[in-house]
């Protein structure tokens, strides 16, 4: 399990697990409903997202493509996130939950802002995977930090 979340965190392609269709669905979708949040899906969003998929599912580029549509198509104008937090509750282990909400940080931060709309899904999102407020916000300060990282800025700089 530690070792999926390194993975998961150092970028390294982690196998799928089985049974966790539903799930890779979820997570999809929570994704693009952080994309969508500010009502500005942009390109960096989208290219965020299938890079996440990419790497949390070890997916094939054709394949993370076919997940975006069918999450998209499965979020549909849903904004029910109960529908898509109980199979990654179910799914992953709380670490690995912690390690999602990174991911989703990730998302809402890739336009390099977070409104008071993403913030407040991103607090929903984390109460639903019992996630602590305090873990939400260790994963977005890593999150930040990683976006400043692969943009070439200092780490230190407030970002976000």
């Amino acid at each position: 399990m530690l070792t999926r979340l390194r993975r998961i965190l150092t970028g390294e392609r982690v196998a799928p697990g089985s049974g966790r269709g539903d799930a890779r669905i979820a997570v999809a979708a929570l994704l693009i409903e952080a994309a969508e949040m500010d009502r500005d899906f942009s390109s960096i969003e989208r290219l965020a997202i299938e890079d996440g998929l990419k790497h949390w599912f070890g997916l094939s580029e054709d394949e993370t493509r076919r997940l975006v549509s069918s999450a998209g198509v499965e979020r549909g104008d849903s904004h029910d996130l109960v529908r898509f937090t109980r199979p990654v509750k179910e799914a992953y282990s709380h670490e690995e939950r912690v390690a999602l909400m990174e991911l989703i940080w990730r998302i809402v931060l890739a336009d390099g802002s977070v409104d008071d709309y993403e913030a407040n899904l991103m607090r929903r999102i984390a109460g639903l995977l019992y996630v602590s407020d305090q873990e939400s916000g260790a994963a977005r300060k890593r999150a930040a930090a990683a976006a400043q990282t692969e943009a070439g800025l200092d780490p230190g700089a407030k970002l976000g």
